[in-house]
């Protein structure tokens, strides 16, 4: 028995399994239709009766939720192998085949984030309507390395061994910028530092909301506001002005945290 988008029944599960609610995956898969159809000149009903071979996946939407669920949760090509009903090598073939035509689809609902601040000029109309952005750092778990210069590179201080982003968010968890990949042993300050160089111009006359890692970064972005929440210290209640500052941190956690494709 493998896992189907048809088990989904509720909206919560929609989110927790793909990151987009039904209407969302809805339409999203008929975009992910419209591309496959351009590139291989017929459609997959049309291909599936014309190729004498067994299909794995035989609609776009079980194509589009093998992509998302496996994007959404981090698994291992064995693990989702195991849980589509198929072998960790047919799990990795099908995801190489169809994440570029998802890909393709977000890029043309411009709904794919820069990877560039140099072209921010792109989402120039959403940063102008944007009063507040939220920015954060990520992380992905790795392989741990064999050599052991890599391994201290790529260990985070969290008992694992990632590659860590930059994200950057409006407040509503549209995601316009995420950086390029950074060993886990590198601090999100220093990451910021990196990617905002010359391009400060991007925060002018905007709110910034980051956490504690991020301090001093108001040094480098003179034009704009940066908002940094404080830690609540034990036994010492914060003023009510800093639990708000609390509860914004809270909000750029969430905001954030979501896969890079929704």
């Amino acid at each position: 028995m493998s896992l189907s988008y048809k088990d989904i029944r509720t909206d919560r599960q929609w989110r927790s399994a793909t990151g987009l609610s039904e209407q969302k995956f809805t339409f999203l898969a008929a975009q992910l239709g419209k591309v496959y159809q351009e590139r291989y000149g017929v459609s997959l009903q049309e291909k599936m009766r014309n190729v004498k071979q067994q299909f794995i996946f035989t609609t776009y939407e079980e194509m589009l939720f093998f992509v998302l669920f496996i994007l959404k949760n981090t698994l291992t090509w064995d693990n989702a192998g195991l849980i589509f009903g198929i072998s960790g090598g047919d799990a990795h073939l099908n995801l190489t085949r169809f994440f570029p035509l998802l890909q393709t689809a977000l890029e043309r609902l411009s709904c794919l984030p820069v990877r560039d601040l140099k072209d921010w000029q792109k989402l120039r109309p959403e940063f102008s309507r944007q009063l507040v952005l939220l920015m954060d750092g990520s992380e992905v778990a790795v392989q741990r390395p064999v050599d052991e210069q890599q391994q201290e590179q790529a260990f985070s201080g969290k008992k694992r061994h990632t590659r860590k982003l930059l994200l950057l968010s409006t407040t509503d968890r549209r995601i316009l910028y995420v950086s390029k990949l950074y060993n886990g042993s590198v601090h999100d300050k220093k990451m910021a530092d990196q990617e905002i160089k010359d391009q400060s111009a991007v925060f002018e006359s905007k709110e910034l909301r980051v956490d504690s890692g991020f301090l001093g970064i108001g040094k480098t972005l003179k034009d704009c506001k940066v908002e940094i929440p404080e830690k609540k210290k034990k036994n010492n209640n914060l003023p009510s002005s800093r639990k708000k500052l609390t509860k914004k941190k809270a909000r750029i956690e969430s905001a954030l945290n979501m896969p890079l494709v929704a």
